[in-house]
């Protein structure tokens, strides 16, 4: 009796725990509310974050279309074949030569014809046939058809045998071959012939050539072609047919240009550690000219250099900040030089350039005119060298004056 009192007692006592709620602090209940409503607060920021970004995104512009290179027009009266019969055949014109090959039995007579300028010819009992512009076959059924009015089945053969009257000139990086014609120069066009056709024929391009900017001149209109592409990638929109009047040009690289370059001087004088003459091809800059004498020397007033430009009769002078363009990039102060400048950097700053002019003039006479600087200072003119007595002259020699 006891034990079942005391199983009925814990059961209440079970039950009544279960149903009363733990207590819970009052802090840790608002920190519970204040992370879940952040959690919500960022969740719907996302929301909204990506919602803008999309805008954002939609409302980008395009990106810009790459334009298509121009297209290369072709003109039909300077077009060298014709398909009017189902192939390419070549279109005759005034000054080609056919040859006309007339049947008597099976005896051949063979007559060289030439287009006269007017695009007529004359054949057997024919007078002025108009040719011009019509290909060989087609002659041979003309000819054919007007001769069965004099002849009974009338059998012609006509070819051509000298094309003269479609033209194409071809220059540059072409290689010249130990026999035929090859090389650039003027190339007849027998037919349907592309770019790469007239180059192979002409001997092929040479090593030095540079196939992706050949330029093409066409009724006075400059194009450009890439033949590396088309001939290495296929690309067969590159390589064109060929018209009368075309001018190809294929360029060399530029290192090979570089060398075919006539050399252009220069003098670096003042304070560089190697002063004198210096040759050169391509374009170079003032900091460049003084790099190649050697660099300035300590005492070198390298924010007042000076550029001499112009000749005897008219002289003009550039300034030039070396130190402004070492220290702040400042592109403008190096300068392009041109044939026959005068670089000079001075020991101290030039205050008085019209001084500066008349100190310096005597050296620019030697340097750029040294024949007349002889006359002058050797004993023909007085002063330091015995070389004899002075030649008879009509007009006095004298040194030209350098003014600002």
């Amino acid at each position: 009796m006891k034990k079942t009192i005391t199983l009925v007692f814990i059961l209440i006592f079970v039950l009544i725990t279960g149903c009363v709620k733990t207590p819970v602090k009052k802090d840790t209940l608002q920190k519970d509310v204040q992370n879940n409503n952040k959690v919500a607060a960022e969740q719907v920021k996302g929301k909204d974050t990506f919602k803008e970004k999309q805008v954002e995104i939609e409302l980008q512009p395009p990106p810009a279309e790459i334009k298509p290179a121009e297209p290369i027009p072709t003109y039909t009266e300077n077009r060298a074949f014709s398909d009017i019969l189902g192939f390419s055949e070549y279109v005759v014109g005034p000054l080609d030569v056919l040859t006309m090959t007339f049947w008597k039995g099976t005896t051949p007579e063979i007559v060289p014809i030439l287009v006269r300028p007017d695009g007529k010819i004359s054949f057997s009992f024919l007078e002025d046939v108009p040719v011009a512009g019509l290909t060989p076959t087609q002659i041979d059924n003309l000819i054919t058809e007007r001769l069965s009015a004099f002849v009974k089945k009338p059998r012609i053969d006509v070819v051509v045998k000298d094309y003269n009257s479609k033209k194409v000139s071809l220059f540059g990086a072409i290689n010249r071959l130990q026999t035929g014609i090859s090389g650039p120069g003027i190339y007849p066009i027998t037919g349907r012939v592309t770019m790469l056709d007239l180059i192979l024929v002409a001997g092929g391009h040479s090593e030095q050539a540079d196939l992706t900017k050949v330029e093409l001149t066409r009724k006075g209109k400059i194009y450009s072609l890439n033949l590396y592409n088309a001939l290495f990638q296929g690309e067969s929109s590159q390589n064109i047919l060929v018209e009368a009047g075309d001018r190809i040009v294929v360029p060399e690289l530029s290192q090979y240009q570089e060398g075919k370059l006539p050399d252009r001087k220069i003098f670096v004088l003042g304070e560089v550690r190697a002063p004198g003459l210096y040759r050169f091809k391509k374009t170079i800059h003032v900091v460049e000219a003084i790099s190649m004498a050697g660099g300035t020397t300590i005492h070198a007033v390298e924010d007042d250099t000076k550029v001499l430009r112009g000749d005897e009769k008219r002289r003009v002078v550039l300034a030039s900040n070396i130190k402004k363009f070492l220290k702040e990039l400042d592109m403008s102060q190096n300068i392009a030089l041109e044939d026959g400048d005068v670089v000079f950097v001075p020991k101290s700053t030039i205050s008085n350039v019209s001084d500066f002019f008349n100190k310096i003039s005597p050296i620019l006479s030697g340097l750029l005119y040294p024949g007349l600087y002889r006359d002058i200072y050797t004993t023909g003119g007085g002063l330091r060298f015995d070389t004899g007595p002075p030649t008879k002259s009509s007009q006095p020699t004298s040194v030209p004056q350098v003014t600002p």
